[in-house]
């Protein structure tokens, strides 16, 4: 997977465990992203299934993509909620117009998936727009922005490449643009109400092992939507040299203003900082 480096942003699942009988449970989940997307088809549905083999068939699961329980992706917290991360680095999708510096994102509209990429693309002399996945595809249709932040793995599941012809990625073994973490949640409450033997299952299951599975399927789903749009005759640009090094340090100033806020919260932005940076950050759970 791509390191995470300059920004990252919480994105949140919601898993509510509701008692079906007793010593049964049904994990509700609760999440932002349509229904095939790679986190629920690939990731949770094979937890889900293994969790249930290994209980006998006492823990079970349903699943409420796009948010069909109601509310916006920043209150999945507080639908009492297991947990777990996977980041991706960003890359730049667009439509009309091929980007190959920071000089050619000026006065481009691109959807922007958190604050902290928001601010980056401003640096950069675009615009960013904020609005969740499922609705970045028709946006870039009818002509409402002109492109998307986004990581590989969402390209097919949401359409993407079928509305863009541009895509401008980083090295994989430099600081991306920003990353999005992904974050399953369960109400510590509710967990430890669990039976014993069922907690343990989810426990051998969750952690390092989700970790390691999101890192796997998201390692594949980057591949697979990169191919795809390389056989369908797009371009896909990796910027490097002195176009990627000027693009970082016009960035540089969102990474400062980071840390900065980080202090008035309480904590050491420059620490969180050389942390982020440290070689094999993004590979420790």
């Amino acid at each position: 997977m791509h390191p995470l480096r300059l920004s990252c942003l919480a994105l949140f699942f919601s898993l509510a465990a509701t008692p079906a009988a007793a010593q049964e449970i049904t994990l509700k989940v609760n999440h932002f992203l349509p229904g095939m997307a790679l986190a629920q088809r690939a990731v949770l549905e094979p937890w889900c299934t293994e969790l249930n083999r290994d209980s006998g068939g006492r823990i079970k699961c349903q699943f409420f993509p796009s948010m069909q329980l109601g509310g916006i992706p920043s209150q999945l917290p507080d639908y009492k909620v297991l947990a777990m991360h996977g980041d991706g680095g960003m890359t730049i999708h667009t439509a009309t117009n091929e980007v190959r510096s920071a000089d050619d994102l000026k006065d481009l509209k691109l959807r922007a998936p958190n604050r902290t990429i928001a601010r980056t693309l401003t640096a950069l002399g675009a615009t960013p727009v904020a609005m969740p996945p499922a609705q970045m595809t028709e946006a870039i249709a009818k002509g409402v922005v002109d492109g998307a932040s986004a990581v590989w793995e969402v390209i097919v599941p949401t359409k993407l490449d079928e509305v863009t012809r541009f895509h401008l990625e980083t090295p994989a073994d430099q600081p991306a643009m920003g990353a999005t973490v992904l974050t399953v949640l369960m109400n510590k409450q509710r967990y430890a109400a669990l039976p014993p033997d069922l907690r343990e299952i989810i426990d051998r299951h969750s952690g390092l092992a989700l970790v390691e599975r999101f890192g796997q399927a998201g390692d594949g789903a980057i591949s697979t939507a990169r191919d795809k749009v390389k056989a369908a005759g797009h371009t896909v640009t990796l910027i490097e040299g002195n176009a990627y090094d000027e693009m970082r340090e016009r960035a540089m100033t969102v990474e400062q203003e980071s840390g900065a806020e980080a202090k008035t919260k309480g904590f050491d932005g420059a620490a969180l900082v050389a942390a982020a940076r440290a070689p094999g950050a993004a590979a420790k759970p």
